[in-house]
């Protein structure tokens, strides 16, 4: 895995995408040999809520990446709707999609868990990419991903080295829910690295609709972006907030899961994040 300080956002790309057809086989990324900044002391923010749970932060001034519980740092988990962030950017350069704006239109089959609806109704209608990438509406990425096929995910894939590359396991349209796609916190954060560095093969204008897909809070100081994600795969369950502040002098990601032992945790993820980033001076 890279690390690189950089100042600001910046999306420096070609304005004319590559093939992912033409994409080289790209193994895992390696894991940097640049000093880990370790921060055991942050943990109480996990075992206070009442859980276990890893963070990685990358682009704070020292320049070296902070982890929180390093070992569960490099497990692998599926993406859940994190994955939503790859698979809005591909629907865009696939030309399924030209804004955020784009409906798409109901009715959408609910996603049962254990037999019972996981989603708002809201997913159930009529809705944009935008209010569908808020609210996690898988059927609408479903419907993204039945239009791609699994030859050129996976060049996407290959080519972002994103995780461990792998979509089989599970129905074309699930991998990234319950299929062998598993991707670690320190892998998340080095894709966002790269995403937010420009350096991810994509149009300018279309990793610019993802960054407005991902805007969930913007002040005079920062702005925040982020996507949850739930793991109803593991056990026990794990939850994931993942995302970037952007600061007029830096910009800082983060990657954060945590085991989802109560329902209730699911509010935790972004409210340890958020905690943890104040604790660093981030927000």
């Amino acid at each position: 895995m890279r690390h690189a300080w950089w100042t600001g956002f910046s999306l420096v790309l070609s304005c004319a995408s590559p093939d992912p057809g033409t994409a080289p086989r790209a193994d895992p990324p390696p894991i940097d040999s640049s000093p880990i900044d370790s921060r055991p002391a942050l943990e109480h923010y996990f075992s206070d809520a009442g859980t276990r749970g890893t963070m990685v932060i990358l682009g704070l001034p020292s320049g070296r990446p902070v982890t929180i519980n390093a070992e569960r740092a490099e497990r692998g988990f599926a993406p859940s709707s994190t994955f939503k962030i790859p698979n809005a950017l591909i629907a865009f350069e696939e030309g399924l999609v030209s804004s955020p704006d784009d409906v798409f239109k109901g009715p959408h089959a609910q996603f049962l868990l254990d037999g019972k609806p996981l989603l708002p109704k809201v997913c159930d209608g009529d809705i944009t990419l935008r209010a569908a990438f808020r609210n996690s509406c898988i059927p609408v990425f479903q419907e993204i991903a039945g239009k791609v096929p699994q030859g050129r995910y996976r060049r996407y894939l290959q080519s972002w080295r994103y995780g461990n590359m792998q979509i089989g396991g599970a129905a074309r349209d699930r991998f990234w829910l319950e299929g062998d796609l598993k991707i670690s916190a320190l892998q998340q954060a080095d894709f966002l690295e790269r995403l937010t560095r420009g350096e991810l093969q994509g149009t300018r204008n279309h990793l610019r609709h993802v960054q407005d897909l991902t805007t969930v809070e913007r002040t005079h100081d920062y702005v925040l972006h982020a996507k949850t994600g739930y793991v109803f795969t593991a056990s026990p369950a794990v939850g994931w907030y993942v995302g970037w502040v952007e600061r007029r002098d830096r910009t800082v990601v983060f990657a954060l899961n945590l085991d989802l032992v109560r329902p209730e945790l699911a509010a935790a993820r972004a409210t340890i994040a958020r905690q943890i980033l104040a604790e660093l001076d981030v927000l």
